[in-house]
């Protein structure tokens, strides 16, 4: 009987090496920006998950997350955004989504997403939406 040995699969890796996904954080006045670029999928959320667990963001009233440079997004990087808004939330805190017309607003408009998120097409919009107070519900 011949045996056969299974090889390890490893993960492709980009041209030049580059990872699928750059998450990048930076404190602002008025919270903290998440900025994320390439693509948001099962298996670069855990990047995305440590993004917003890095202190800056935990410790904000008020988050931005920029979606501009996602070029693909599943119901995993839905899941973590559904997941920020509500521990926003339940500390009184706010998020403000920038996704202008594209694959990940594609997503969000066809979940139904969209509309339970505060949504901008511009950072300068989200922003200027985060540095005024916001109204009473």
């Amino acid at each position: 009987m011949l045996s056969r040995r299974r090889r390890k699969r490893t993960p492709a890796t980009p041209p030049g090496g580059l990872t699928p996904l750059d998450a990048a954080v930076t404190p602002t006045a008025y919270g903290a920006v998440v900025t994320l670029a390439g693509e948001l999928d099962i298996a670069t959320v855990p990047r995305v998950r440590e993004a917003i667990a890095a202190p800056a963001v935990a410790a904000a009233s008020a988050v931005l997350v920029d979606l501009t440079g996602v070029t693909f997004m599943d119901s995993t990087g839905l899941a973590v955004l559904l997941g920020l808004e509500r521990d926003l939330s339940a500390r009184r805190g706010r998020l403000a989504v920038v996704c202008p017309e594209g694959p990940a607003r594609l997503l969000l408009d066809v979940t139904g997403v969209a509309e339970r998120l505060e949504l901008h097409p511009t950072r300068a919009a989200a922003e200027d939406a985060l540095s005024s107070p916001r109204a009473a519900p």
